[in-house]
């Protein structure tokens, strides 16, 4: 399990985030009869970064499961009202990346999500 989400509507039931090592696939699972904060606490609240993600919810990120974090392209923002953006790509994820690879973060700046995150953000050139 490395992520674990709640959104703001009700209509979307809260999830985690689970890699198949086996299958090499990530799976999604939503939960319903448990809140996402009991589930962090119970696995470990201190291995969990938890992130306000605006206009959606919250998230609860593994921190040993992330890899880096790096900004969406403008190719990334197309199908996005907002004009910036991170991926946050886990330890799981193919390099080179493919298109099932990390979790978007619209609206939110990659330097804000590293420091959140207490990761160094190196700018590609």
């Amino acid at each position: 399990m490395f992520l674990i989400g709640r959104c703001l509507t009700s209509t979307e039931s809260p999830f985690v985030l689970l890699y198949d090592g086996l299958k090499q696939k990530r799976i999604k699972r939503n939960i319903q009869k448990i809140d996402p904060t009991q589930l962090v606490a119970f696995i470990g609240s201190e291995n969990f970064i938890r992130l306000e993600y605006p206009g959606w919810g919250k998230v609860w990120i593994r921190t040993s499961s992330i890899r880096r974090v790096r900004e969406l392209s403008k190719d990334e923002l197309l199908n996005s009202s907002e004009s910036i953006g991170s991926l946050l790509l886990f330890q799981h994820d193919p390099t080179p990346e493919d298109e099932h690879a990390g979790f978007f973060l619209f609206g939110m700046p990659v330097n804000l999500v590293a420091s959140l995150l207490n990761l160094e953000f190196k700018e590609q050139r």
